[in-house]
């Protein structure tokens, strides 16, 4: 980031098919590895009880197949989204 200009915040938002939504955090127009899935149909999966969860994509470990990918890191989770917004923004911040 360059000059006296605040970095854009962006959260895109999507329906899976499993009924979760998911809104992934875009700063400065680039897709940052932070989302968060907000799950409350009977089908969708919850985070530790939660109904939102924030992760970050390649961030946990090492997933048993041949390609050595690692999964998404639970980040956190809890009932009000606008909390796990700013938590994501922070970080988000924070490594650029």
């Amino acid at each position: 980031m360059t000059g006296n200009n605040a970095p854009k915040i962006k959260w895109v938002s999507e329906m899976l098919a499993c009924e979760t939504r998911r809104q992934r955090l875009f700063v400065d127009g680039r897709e940052t590895p932070f989302f968060i899935d907000s799950a409350n149909g009977i089908l969708a999966h919850r985070t530790t009880g939660y109904e939102h969860g924030l992760f970050g994509a390649g961030m946990g470990p090492i997933a048993g197949n041949r390609h050595g990918l690692r999964i998404a890191a639970i980040l956190g989770a809890g009932p009000r989204i606008a909390e796990l917004k700013h938590r994501a923004e922070q970080m988000a911040l924070a490594s650029a």
